[in-house]
């Protein structure tokens, strides 16, 4: 933790002492766009720190009942926009039987967002994404399903330890903190539901939620 706070704290230190040694606006705007970026990923990073801390912490939380087909509908519609970028097929097949579920909303609404968005990102161009729903004996499961670079079987195990990344995803994405999957197995707990990981390295991986009527 403190070696991530303060590479990114160095890093913005080292543009500002660079962009105070030119003359050159351009130069000058070059370096201070650089600490921007920087401030901007230590930002996201201490935020998500405060929010898995806060979950930990406040179990509690407002409960309303809603629909998780239209809560799926809203975040896939979202993140097409991503996806119709690299050329990639999200497919759904939403089936709730009608049945609303009670929990938090915005919380189950992230834990949708970051499954979906990281479907998306470890896919390839052309790849495809499945997005699925249904209900059975009082259980709503949803699983995503991604084509993409898979995770490695040697670190499946520590892929919801918070601050771990599997190596092939530290190499197509540098900045990811490896907190956004320890936040979202703390809210599907703090449902009482559980989350699922099956996945192979290059072919692909899926995550499935369960959550419990309640």
């Amino acid at each position: 933790l403190s070696h991530d706070i303060k590479g990114h704290v160095a890093a913005i230190k080292s543009c500002l002492d660079a962009a105070s040694m030119f003359d050159s606006p351009e130069k000058i705007r070059k370096f201070d766009r650089l600490a921007l970026e920087r401030t901007e990923q230590l930002s996201e990073f201490i935020m998500n720190l405060l929010r898995i801390t806060r979950l930990r912490m406040n179990k509690q939380s407002e409960l309303t009942d809603f629909s998780l087909k239209t809560t799926l509908e809203q975040v896939i519609d979202l993140n097409r926009v991503f996806a119709d970028k690299k050329q990639i097929l999200i497919q759904d097949e939403l089936n709730d039987n009608g049945i609303s579920f009670r929990g938090n909303r915005f919380s189950i609404e992230e834990v949708f967002n970051n499954l979906i968005q990281n479907a998306i990102k470890y896919t390839n161009i052309k790849g495809k994404v499945s997005v699925k729903l249904f209900y059975r004996q009082k259980t709503f499961v949803v699983e995503i399903e991604d084509t993409g670079i898979g995770i490695p079987e040697s670190e499946q195990r520590n892929i919801f330890t918070e601050f771990y990344r599997a190596q092939n995803a530290r190499q197509l994405d540098r900045e990811g903190d490896g907190l956004g999957l320890a936040i979202v197995k703390q809210i599907v707990e703090n449902h009482q539901g559980k989350i699922n990981l099956k996945s192979k390295e290059n072919q692909g991986t899926k995550f499935t939620v369960i959550l419990q009527q309640r």
